[in-house]
């Protein structure tokens, strides 16, 4: 009697064991299966909020050079003597201190326009202050005022509204400039200075700066790509260094900026635009000249994201943002996107959507000596994905849910044979025992 007892429970703790093995693998296959779908979708309680995050920084105190206030008041402007002359002291003070006037303060500054419609009796509340001008150069030349002063560059220019003013840069320029350059103008207003310009004498306000440089006038705003503007772009081969377009994507990012203001152009411009896929990215990399301006949504995770200057552009943003994507049906290869201004990438996790326009194909070299060709894109704006996947992105899901599917099934059907086969099992050696008490009695 005590061998069947044991025999009994031997089974009993079998089947026992046997049930708890594979209750362990169906939760953990199921554990593997949701975890691998949060971090292949992973959602995000909003998908709002502003796609550029424009930073507020303190007010530190500037690098800008206070000028010698009490100097600045020996000049005068008042009459056509006092506005032909040009106060030594005073004048030679401005220059000492233009060289520091470096662009990046002007930048901080917002830009600072100077008040052409003020009344020129007010200008000596005016002296000495940073202002920022850009126009087309009307005439330049260099000029040394004495014979022991080092050169000075003085030239002529006309806003768009069609104002005209003057400029001395301290610093000769690094290329020549000729009639009709758009030019940036950086200088410390100094008076209304009286001079021929074009053969004829005007009076003109004066500013004082470290040096002319190139620029471009402001863009209006664009809807839509321009296939004249994209028509330029060179796209290198996989061994060529070339840098990005710059004006191509300043034109991209004006339609970018333009449409992220009017939300339902936007959406009805994405409306039917292609995911990012294996066979399109193989299309782009073929015949890029084809695709130029197309709006595609690219889906992946954030490999890498930086703010950069923008430098002197035509949007007249301080900065633009450079997302590198990874998407795990690409293998090695990113996608490149940019978007005008400071994108907030810190709070992108998971995947996400980037709705943007093709640019080109871009080639580089790692630091370990390989080389990609890979796509840039200029982005409107990004959302994390919620309920809505690419692709490859839905393919890998469908799949995993597929697998997860399979598997709760099968475990099930052999749980339930397990069970049945114990359950006979256990009827089998309860009825012989029946028949061995009956026996005995």
């Amino acid at each position: 009697m005590k061998d069947r007892r044991a025999e009994l429970a031997s089974l009993q703790a079998a089947t026992s064991a046997v049930l708890r093995r594979r209750l362990i693998l169906i939760g953990v296959s199921a554990a593997v299966v949701v975890a691998t779908l949060i971090f292949l979708q992973k959602k995000k309680t909003s998908g709002g909020g502003p796609v550029v995050a424009d930073r507020t920084v303190e007010q530190a105190q500037l690098a800008l050079p206070e000028l010698d206030q009490a100097l600045l008041q020996q000049v005068r402007d008042g009459t056509l003597a006092e506005q032909v002359a040009l106060e030594p002291e005073p004048f030679a003070h401005v220059v000492k201190y233009a060289p520091s006037l470096l662009p990046a303060l002007l930048q901080r500054l917002n830009e600072p326009a100077f008040p052409f419609a003020a009344d020129p009796a007010g200008a000596a509340a005016l002296r000495g202050q940073p202002y920022r001008m850009r126009g087309l150069l009307l005439e330049g030349e260099l000029l040394n005022r004495t014979a022991d002063s080092p050169a000075e560059y003085w030239t002529a220019v006309r806003t768009d509204d069609g104002r005209e003013f003057l400029h001395v840069s301290v610093l000769q320029p690094e290329y020549p400039f000729v009639k009709g350059d758009y030019v940036l103008a950086d200088g410390y207003f100094y008076k209304h200075h009286s001079r021929l310009v074009g053969g004829e004498r005007k009076t003109l306000p004066l500013f004082v700066g470290r040096e002319l440089q190139m620029s471009m006038k402001t863009l209006e705003p664009a809807t839509a790509p321009d296939p004249l503007v994209l028509a330029q772009i060179e796209d290198p081969h996989i061994t060529e260094d070339l840098p990005v377009d710059a004006a191509a994507m300043w034109h991209l990012a004006n339609v970018a900026r333009t449409l992220r203001g009017q939300p339902e152009q936007l959406e009805r411009a994405f409306a039917s635009a292609p995911w990012l896929d294996v066979p399109l990215l193989a299309a782009l990399n073929d015949t890029p000249e084809a695709y130029r301006g197309a709006p595609i949504r690219v889906g992946g995770i954030l490999s890498r994201g930086d703010t950069w200057p923008a430098g002197e552009n035509p949007l007249r943003e301080a900065a633009y943002s450079e997302a590198w994507i990874a998407n795990s049906t690409f293998g090695d290869v990113r996608v490149m996107l940019r978007t005008p201004g400071r994108f907030d990438f810190d709070r992108v996790q998971g995947t996400w959507e980037y709705r943007g326009w093709f640019q080109q194909m871009w080639s580089y070299e790692t630091a370990k000596g390989d080389r990609f060709r890979v796509p840039v894109f200029v982005f409107a704006d990004a959302r994390p994905l919620v309920g809505k996947t690419p692709a490859m992105v839905g393919q890998m899901t469908t799949v995993l849910l597929v697998i997860g599917a399979v598997m709760a099934v099968l475990l099930f059907v052999l749980v339930r044979r397990d069970r049945a086969r114990a359950n006979a099992t256990e009827k089998h050696v309860l009825e012989r025992r029946k028949r061995l008490r009956q026996k005995d009695a």
